[in-house]
């Protein structure tokens, strides 16, 4: 992917559903409504950039957007578990015991195992249907992005204290 263009996402990206995080706990149900904005924006943005930069014939399309549409699918109820875990700190930030400082940790470890699980599941299901340049590709495409939507909210979410 051109510079320019990743460049250009990433503005996109960052500025189209800013998350706000409040120390103050009657906040957080808008902490959840402003991720849920910022995830639908960014799964249009996301597929755009894939149908731009995958360089498919007409053949692997076809088979590609059915997969990728499910597992973006099983991707997004990973996500929740992510959400909760933001939601549930952002509504916890002034009053943090050490318990539940241990479960919102324990609850990250977990979320980033499932989100490792499925994406080795997938790869699996990708490689099945295109040649493993393509595969590579698209999951090089997907960590990228992913990492624009990582560093925005950790600039978002303060250090526990």
């Amino acid at each position: 992917m051109p510079a320019k263009q990743f460049s250009l996402l990433i503005c996109l990206l960052i500025s189209s559903a800013p998350v706000a995080f409040s120390q103050d706990t009657e906040q957080a149900p808008d902490v959840s409504e402003q991720i849920e904005s910022m995830r639908a924006a960014t799964e249009m943005e996301r597929k755009i950039l894939i149908m731009k930069e995958m360089n498919m014939t007409e053949t692997e399309a076809e088979r590609f957007w059915p997969l990728y549409e499910e597992y973006r699918g099983k991707m997004k109820q990973v996500g929740d578990i992510r959400v909760r875990i933001i939601t549930d700190y952002a509504a916890s930030y002034s009053t943090m015991t050490n318990e539940l400082a241990e479960e919102l940790l324990d609850d990250y470890v977990d979320y980033m195992d499932e989100k490792q699980s499925l994406t080795k599941k997938y790869i699996k299901k990708f490689r099945a249907i295109l040649p493993d340049i393509k595969v590579t590709r698209y999951f090089q495409l997907e960590h990228k992005l992913d990492a624009v939507v990582d560093y925005q909210l950790a600039g978002r979410i303060p250090l526990v204290e």
